[in-house]
C-alpha cells in the first residue's frame, strides 16, 4: 500500500489526519481499486480520513503559484536581507502594492529604487510574505506579477 500525503489538519473538531493517495485516473485500475479499498478501511480504522486525488482535483494555478513564492520561504542566500530589514519596509511595501493599479513586478521595481535595494529585492519579500503567510493572497487565482495587481491582505501575524 502506498499513501502519498499525510496530513495533519486543525479543524473546528481539534487535529485530525488525513490520508491522500494520488493518482492519475487512467490508472485507476479494477485492480488498483481494489488494493485502495484496503488501504481506505485500514485508515478508517485508525480514525484517519482517507481519500484518491486525481488530477480533477488539483489545481494547477494553485500548484503554479505555490511554486512560485515556495524559493522565497527561506531567506536562505539572501545575505542581504533579515527580518529587520523586511520589517521596516514591509508597512510601505504593502501600501504600495495595495494603492496601485500597476502590475506588482513594476511596484517591486518601483520600491527596489526608493529603498536602495538591487532589483528583484521587493518581488522576492512579496514572495517571501505570501510564503510564510504574513500576506494573503487567493491561492487559487493565477498571480502573474508582470501582468496585474495582487490583491493582498495582512493576516495578522507578525515576522
Amino acid at each position: 500500500m502506498t499513501t502519498d500525503f499525510m496530513l495533519t489538519v486543525q479543524t473546528e473538531n481539534g487535529l485530525e489526519y488525513w490520508a491522500h493517495t494520488a493518482k492519475p485516473k487512467s490508472k485507476l485500475t479494477k485492480r488498483t481499486l481494489e488494493k485502495f479499498e484496503i488501504e481506505r478501511r485500514f485508515f478508517a480504522d485508525e480514525g484517519v480520513k482517507w481519500r484518491i486525488i486525481t488530477e480533477d482535483d488539483i489545481s494547477y494555478n494553485l500548484v503554479k503559484n505555490v511554486a512560485w513564492v515556495h524559493s522565497a520561504r527561506t531567506l536562505l542566500g539572501m545575505n542581504h536581507l533579515n527580518k529587520e530589514v523586511i520589517n521596516s519596509i514591509e508597512a510601505d511595501l504593502f501600501q504600495a502594492l495595495l494603492n496601485r493599479t500597476m502590475p506588482c513586478s513594476k511596484v517591486a521595481i518601483e520600491c527596489d529604487q526608493r529603498f536602495g535595494f538591487a532589483p528583484g529585492t521587493c518581488l522576492f519579500i512579496i514572495r517571501h510574505l505570501i510564503a510564510n503567510k504574513h500576506w494573503l493572497v487567493d491561492m487559487n487565482s493565477l498571480i502573474n506579477p508582470a501582468l496585474g495587481p495582487i490583491d493582498i491582505r495582512r493576516a495578522g501575524n507578525i515576522l
